[in-house]
């Protein structure tokens, strides 16, 4: 029966770990459930990286209120999207010149290659040896790559949220996510 006891917020979000706010008043972290006063009240959840959310609702004695709420990733910063694009530019451009130096690596130097620089077998006495550094330009190249993608996906724009719909066709059911 309504009436008896005051009412209970009983609020999560996704993500959980949110700061919420009660009529202007820090109260917790969610998941979280509290008793209010009755009435009108002003709730808002706040989380580092989110869209803040604010919502009004009215509790009665004795009702138990459960709300889950969607935080909505902040649009990402262009200044980081540029330096992730930039990152993963380099990363690649430095990735494709460590490999093409590990294909060099131990070839004959044709220009140094004739006379008597040339031995029985026919192989050149001039290798390039580039191998230590095509493998550490291909590893600083990846790990470029690596932060340029981490940066260009923590800064991304939130997606719009999408309704699952099944549409009938000429011969057929086609479904869209």
């Amino acid at each position: 029966m309504l009436g008896k006891g005051p009412p209970v917020l009983v609020l999560d979000t996704r993500p959980s770990g949110a700061l919420v706010h009660v009529d202007g008043e820090v109260v917790g972290k969610t998941p979280l459930e509290r008793p209010l006063l009755a009435g009108a009240r002003k709730i808002r959840v706040t989380l580092g990286g989110y869209v803040a959310e604010e919502r009004e609702l009215t509790f009665v004695a004795g009702a138990r209120e459960e709300v889950v709420i969607e935080l909505q990733r902040t649009p990402g910063n262009p200044r980081q999207r540029a330096l992730g694009g930039a990152a993963l530019g380099g990363g690649l451009a430095l990735f494709g010149a460590g490999v093409a130096l590990l294909a060099l690596d131990d070839m004959p130097f044709k220009k140094r290659c004739t006379g008597t620089e040339v031995d029985a077998d026919g192989d050149c006495r001039w290798l390039y040896n580039t191998g230590w550094g095509g493998a550490a330009l291909a590893v600083s190249g990846a790990v470029l790559v690596t932060l340029g993608i981490v940066a260009l996906v923590r800064n991304r724009a939130p997606r719009p949220a999408r309704s699952a719909r099944v549409l009938p066709t000429g011969l057929g059911v086609m479904a869209r996510f």
